[in-house]
C-alpha cells in the first residue's frame, strides 16, 4: 500500500515539473530480495479447532475487480502544495492456477484484463487524461508467482516487458496490493477468534519495506473464513534510494509509516480474497532531485481498497502485451 502511495508523489510531481519524454527508458532496477514470511501465534481460538489450507488445482480461474481510491496531501521543502482530488482506479483480473509444482507449491498468472478510471467532479480533467493514459497501457499485462498451502508468496514478477517508468511503479503498486489481498496461514489449528501475527521484508519499486500483519479468524464455514486484518509498515532501510523513478529524477526515502485495517473474505480453493475492503494511512517523507526541483517532499495519502468477484471464469485470458 505505501509503494501505491510512493507512485502518486511521483506522479504529482510529474506534473509539477516538464513531462517526461514517451520514448524514456526505465533504468535497471537492482534485485529485489525478499525476506520470507515469519508467523507467529497468538491466540488459537475457540473450539473446534481445525487446519486451514489453501487447496489449489490448475486450471481454477478466479475473476475479481480491485478497486483502488488514492488520495494525497503533499508539501514540498514544507510548504504544502496543491492536493488535487485523484480518480478511482478499478482493475479487473484474472488469476489462473497454471501448474501444481513438485515442491508442493502452485505456480499462477495474474493478468490484467481491463480497468476504469471513474474520476468525480472535483478531479481535475488533466489528472483523470494522465491516469488514464497511465492505465490503459496495463489492459492484457500479466504477472506470475508461486504460492503454497500456507499462502506464502514467492517468485512474484511482472512477466510483460515494460519500459514506461511510471507504469512500472504502478505494476509495483498492485503487486504489493495483490500480497495485502492474498492470505498467510499458521500452521496451527485455530478456531474463531484465533489471531497470528505475519512478520515480512521485501524491496518494491525499490524501496525496502518490513510489514507486520495482524490476522483475525471472524467466522469459518467449511472452506470460506472471514478474517480481520491490520498491517503496519515501516522502512526497511532508512536514507535508500528509490528506484524506478522517471528519467531524470532521483529520490531518497528518509522515513514512512503506515496503518491500515479491514475485513476480507477467503475461499480456500482461490488465491486471493474473493471480498472484503481494507483502508489505511500513509506518511512519507523522502527528497527528491531532478528536472529544475529539489525538496524534501512529505506526503500524507489515504487509500482504500476494495476487491470483489466478479462472476464466471469462462472468459479467455487477456493477451499479454510484448
Amino acid at each position: 500500500m505505501l509503494i501505491a502511495m510512493l507512485l502518486s508523489s511521483v506522479m504529482s510531481l510529474s506534473v509539477l515539473t516538464e513531462p517526461v519524454a514517451p520514448e524514456a527508458k526505465a533504468p535497471e532496477a537492482a534485485p529485489a530480495p525478499e525476506v520470507g514470511p515469519t508467523v507467529k501465534m497468538i491466540e488459537t481460538g475457540a473450539e473446534p479447532r481445525a487446519l486451514a489450507r489453501l487447496a489449489l488445482k490448475p486450471g481454477d480461474v478466479q475473476l475479481v475487480t480491485m478497486d483502488m481510491d488514492m488520495q494525497m496531501k503533499m508539501a514540498m521543502d514544507g510548504v504544502a502544495s496543491p492536493t488535487p482530488r485523484m480518480p478511482t482506479v478499478s482493475f479487473q483480473m484474472r488469476i489462473a492456477v497454471d501448474e501444481a509444482l513438485p515442491s508442493g507449491w502452485w505456480k499462477y498468472t495474474c493478468g490484467i484484463t481491463g480497468l476504469d478510471v471513474k474520476a468525480t467532479e472535483q478531479t481535475p480533467p488533466e489528472m483523470a487524461t494522465m491516469m488514464k493514459a497511465l492505465v490503459s497501457e496495463m489492459v492484457g499485462m500479466t504477472m506470475s508467482a508461486e504460492v503454497d498451502t500456507l499462502g506464502h508468496q514467492r517468485n512474484f514478477e511482472i512477466v510483460s516487458k515494460i519500459t514506461n517508468p511510471m507504469l512500472l511503479q504502478q505494476l509495483e503498486s498492485m503487486k504489493q496490493s495483490l500480497t495485502q489481498m492474498s492470505l498467510a496461514l499458521p500452521e496451527s489449528e485455530i478456531g474463531v477468534g484465533a489471531k497470528w501475527g505475519v512478520e515480512t521484508v521485501a524491496t518494491l519499486g525499490g524501496v525496502s519495506s518490513r510489514q507486520r500483519t495482524t490476522y483475525r479468524l471472524i467466522s469459518r464455514e467449511g472452506d470460506t473464513i472471514r478474517l480481520g486484518i491490520s498491517v503496519q509498515q515501516s522502512p526497511g532501510e532508512k536514507d535508500s534510494p528509490i528506484r524506478n523513478l522517471p528519467e531524470g529524477i532521483t529520490g531518497t526515502l528518509i522515513d514512512l509509516a503506515g496503518d491500515s485495517r479491514g475485513e476480507l473474505l477467503y475461499n480456500l480453493t482461490s488465491v486471493i480474497a474473493k471480498e472484503g475492503r481494507v483502508t489505511g494511512e500513509s506518511v512519507v517523507n523522502m527528497n527528491m532531485e531532478g528536472q529544475g526541483m529539489k525538496a524534501k517532499v512529505d506526503t500524507q495519502t489515504t487509500i482504500a481498497m476494495t476487491i470483489r468477484s466478479t462472476g464466471a471464469a469462462d472468459s479467455p485470458p487477456a493477451q499479454p502485451k510484448p
